[in-house]
């Protein structure tokens, strides 16, 4: 069946071929805007996304540094304890070389 080049023109059309069209073209146009929508979404997502892996590399290290410098600070912290008994114990042998000393004069 072949059909003429009246029967392609839409105000020949029947009502209901009419409506049917109408509502073809109504529902393309409606889905063509979600799938720009869509895709605009996806973009965003793809986005915060690539941003919260950063954001969690980012905390990874930062964690990680924290920890370093902690156990820097409580080595640091035994190492100050440490110093400050050797001091202690070098001042008291000073001070018992020092008598040393005052006895021998004193002789």
């Amino acid at each position: 069946m072949q059909i003429s080049m009246e029967d392609r023109n839409p105000t020949n059309w029947p009502i209901n071929v009419i409506a049917a069209n109408s509502m073809y073209r109504i529902c393309k146009s409606l889905l063509l805007d979600d799938e720009v929508e869509h895709e605009r979404l996806v973009e965003a997502y793809s986005v915060v996304n690539q941003k919260l892996k950063h954001s969690l590399s980012e905390q990874t290290n930062l964690e990680r540094t924290i920890q370093k410098l902690t156990a820097d600070s409580r080595r640091c912290e035994r190492d100050y304890s440490i110093t400050q008994k050797e001091i202690v114990d070098l001042q008291k042998q000073v001070t018992i070389i020092i008598k040393e000393c005052r006895d021998v004069q004193l002789r």
